[in-house]
């Protein structure tokens, strides 16, 4: 991966400046992989020197997260690259600041002040769960920004002059020292690890774009955040926070498609909802050889911080995330999302609140992942977790084999919507419908890619259809729907057709299981699909289905009401936060201890309360 980035850097260092992804992102990249290699230091040093001369980030008193054209800042993505050159060592344990030009290490550290110098506030850090729970800009943009401000605040006043005590840089616009800063900050990210590790992490989950962002800005807290007796406490809590990170995706991996499966929000309405190869972690799970599918081409830059970092996930999440044959098991977690929406100078701003009222339920199986996650509309949610809302299933005969459920988004240019999609799920059982208060939204469909649309067939009310050894049976329960074959921004789609609902606020139920349960014989498999009871009652606005496995299933359409899981609606807030065979947390512990568990591997408690 680091050898792949050095020879062939991507994005090119030659890129369209003006793009996220361009220019800067990639002569970022390529300096951090030439320090690191210890090779064409000169090149190196020229890209970082272009890089102070022409972004944002070498403009002293900037306070802005947007640009003028109100895009995110195009080299906001570089700060975790640029951290670990200045903080980190190369191959030979050299540390990397120390192999540059005058020059470069006098930009490279003068952008780290101009990027912290404004921005950081120390008003905004330490304990407080206002500061803890509060989300500047989105759950990304936020770990990019406050991680910058604490390494950056401790790379800097370790620097000597002009930065260092007593110097004329040291003082920050807020009125800080750097060690005020970095004492402020160093608290608040100890704290964000320990909540979020007891009221559920990962808000963007399963984004296929943004947890990159929020793992390497994580992976540069692992690796350098804190110095003295504090080093240690951070790269226990932020060790122990990886840990849970991994295993909560070692959950719901699928070896056969190489990525992770389950429900998630911010899929946006392009390639990265038709083909699980715009997935982002798909390189690091073949990075920590959780499957031996090689990705084509250079990876996203900032893998990079992983692929440096000495951090190891742990040897029981890594069997469980390899093991094919485990026995089909149900996980359960909370996640982040309840909240209201603010702004912060010129950008968005969320204060979270709790309990977090998201609950996640994922069906594991050999063959087919399923994934929902619940909301109570009565409820406020920050517009992070409402964005681009998807339930799924994806199968293991291949990375693209999927069925998606998502609203049909008209906001961003036709790739988001929001509150969109509520669903449950129950042995090997989804359920879903478009919800009440969806917003930039014109429909409600179901992805259905090219292996499943090739096997589909219809029997009565039915559409039966399968991937591999995964059935699956789909019905809509007003309405009817039609073929849909283009994308919303109008281009043909070759990754599958979309099935639109000819009624929005249909329920729908998609009903799966495993072929071996049937005998390997799909026609058996569709007769006892088309005699389960289903019903719909127009008047009262909601579907009933017993499933195959006799779990009844109540749906309403355009309603505040809960679905139901078998005699009622499952809590939103259950007693537990995570709960699988091979993982488990009381919520609300007063310890905020998570176990992980395997066969043959003892019990991992990772205890996230107190240094």
């Amino acid at each position: 991966l680091i050898n792949n980035a050095f020879i062939a850097p991507w994005p090119s260092t030659n890129a369209n400046p003006s793009d996220d992804g361009g220019e800067f992102l990639g002569k970022s990249a390529y300096a951090l992989t030439a320090y690191y290699l210890h090779s064409n230091l000169s090149t190196a040093d020229a890209f970082i020197n272009a890089l102070h001369d022409t972004s944002y980030l070498g403009v002293t008193d900037s306070a802005h997260y947007e640009d003028t054209s109100t895009d995110d800042l195009a080299y906001e993505f570089c700060l975790p690259l640029l951290i670990r050159i200045g903080m980190c060592t190369n191959t030979s344990g050299t540390p990397m600041i120390n192999t540059m030009s005058v020059t470069a290490r006098t930009n490279l550290l003068d952008m780290i002040w101009c990027a912290i110098h404004s921005r950081s506030d120390t008003n905004d850090a330490g304990a407080s769960m206002a500061n803890v729970w509060g989300v500047l800009e989105s759950e990304n943009h936020n770990a990019v920004w406050r991680s910058t401000f604490l390494l950056g605040a401790q790379l800097l006043n370790g620097a000597g002059a002009p930065y260092g005590p007593g110097n004329s840089r040291n003082k920050l616009l807020n009125g800080g020292t750097l060690q005020d800063h970095y004492n402020a900050w160093f608290t608040y990210w100890f704290n964000y690890f320990r909540q979020r590790a007891r009221e559920g992490i990962s808000m963007e989950v399963c984004s296929p774009t943004y947890e990159k962002y929020t793992l390497a800005a994580i992976y540069d807290l692992m690796d350098c955040g804190g110095t003295g007796s504090d080093r240690a406490v951070m790269q226990q809590q932020v060790s122990n926070y990886l840990s849970l990170y991994w295993a909560d995706a070692a959950n719901e991996f699928s070896p056969g498609s190489t990525i992770r499966g389950g429900a998630g929000c911010r899929m946006y309405q392009d390639n990265h909802l038709t083909t699980g190869t715009a997935s982002s972690l798909r390189e690091w799970f073949y990075m920590y050889d959780w499957d031996d599918t090689d990705p084509t081409g250079t990876a996203h830059p900032e893998i990079l911080t992983a692929a440096m970092s000495p951090f190891m996930i742990p040897d029981l999440v890594k069997a469980l995330a390899v093991n094919t044959t485990k026995a089909p098991y149900e996980y359960n977690s909370h996640r982040l999302g309840a909240g209201t929406d603010d702004t912060y100078g010129d950008t968005i701003f969320y204060h979270l609140t709790t309990p977090t009222y998201v609950r996640r339920d994922t069906q594991w199986t050999p063959e087919f992942i399923i994934g929902s996650m619940t909301y109570d509309t009565t409820k406020s949610y920050n517009l992070d977790t409402s964005e681009n809302q998807f339930a799924s299933v994806l199968f293991s005969s291949g990375v693209d084999d999927r069925l998606i459920v998502q609203g049909i988004g008209t906001g961003k240019s036709g790739t988001a919507d929001e509150h969109g999609v509520g669903s449950a799920s129950n042995q090997q059982t989804l359920v879903a419908a478009l919800g009440k208060d969806c917003d930039n939204n014109a429909g409600m469909r179901i992805f259905i890619a090219n292996t499943l649309y090739s096997h589909l067939k219809t029997n009565g009310n039915w559409l039966v259809t399968y991937a591999g050894s995964g059935y699956a049976a789909i019905r809509i329960a007003t309405g009817g729907f039609t073929w849909v074959d283009l994308n919303n921004d109008g281009t043909t789609c070759t990754d599958g057709i979309y099935l639109k609902l000819g009624n929005k606020w249909s329920p729908l139920v998609i009903q799966c299981a495993r072929a071996t349960d049937y005998a390997n014989n799909f026609n058996s498999f569709t007769s006892a699909v088309v005699a389960t009871s289903f019903t719909w009652d127009a008047t009262g606005g909601v579907m009933t289905y017993t499933s195959l496995l006799s779990q009844q299933f109540k749906v309403w359409s355009q309603s505040d009401t809960l679905p139901w899981v078998g005699s009622g609606p499952r809590a939103q807030s259950p007693s537990y936060l995570y709960q699988s065979p091979y993982i488990y947390a009381d919520y609300g512990d007063a310890n905020s201890d998570v176990t992980l568990m395997y066969p043959g591997f003892a019990d991992l408690v990772l205890h996230f309360d107190s240094p």
